[in-house]
This record gives C-alpha cells, structure tokens and sequence, in this order.
C-alpha cells in the first residue's frame, strides 16, 4: 500500500467495500484452519449497525477504503489465531480484557493513539 493512510468514521456509502474486505478476510483465515468468522458473523448487517453507532471506523488512501479500524483502536483477537496476535503486539496493541463469544475466547486489544 502506497500513499498515506487516514482514519475516519464509516459512512453508509462504505459499507459494501468494507464487507467486501471482510468476506476476503474470513476466506483467508478458514483457509489458514482460523475459523473465527462464519454465515453469521459478521453479517452486512452487524456493519451497517455498527456504521450507525458511529463504531466503525475505516482506514483510506488516495479516498478508498483501505483497512477497517477516538483517542484509541480497539479490536478483539480470536485467541486461536496466533498471526494475529503476534501482528497486533508487534503493532503495539495491549491486552486489555478476555472475552468469551459464540466462536470461543477473544483477546481484547487496545493501542492509544497519538495526535
């Protein structure tokens, strides 16, 4: 990825390439034997809700959505998925919490960001 990447909150026009980087994503992961999303998380639905909550926030460069992503980026980590937590403390995430949802455990992450 060239350019500069700029945080904002998702508007409803973002909602289909946002899916859209979901969808490759969960295909990835089951490819990986990382099956932490299915048929019914997340839904398109689950993001237009969280699009209007003012929850989502997407990543963009040169003005397309790039990345899904206050004063701090928070996300959770499906515990069986290793890549992922290695990237995100590399990253400079921190474990702030557990959580235990439908698929299993969920490491919850938090990095504060500058201004």
């Amino acid at each position: 990825m060239t350019g500069t990447l700029f945080l904002r909150p998702a508007d409803p026009s973002d909602l289909e390439p946002v899916f859209a980087i979901v969808q490759r994503a969960a295909r990835h992961m089951d490819s990986q034997g990382i099956h932490q999303w299915d048929s019914l998380y997340p839904a398109r639905e689950d993001l237009a809700e969280d699009i209007t909550r003012g929850e989502l926030w997407v990543g963009t460069v040169e003005g397309q959505v790039r990345s899904l992503g206050g004063s701090a980026v928070r996300l959770d980590v499906f515990s069986q998925n290793p890549h992922a937590l290695r990237l995100y403390t590399k990253l400079g995430y921190a474990p702030v919490g557990t959580v235990r949802w439908r698929m299993g455990d969920f490491i919850l992450m938090e990095k504060k960001l500058v201004r």
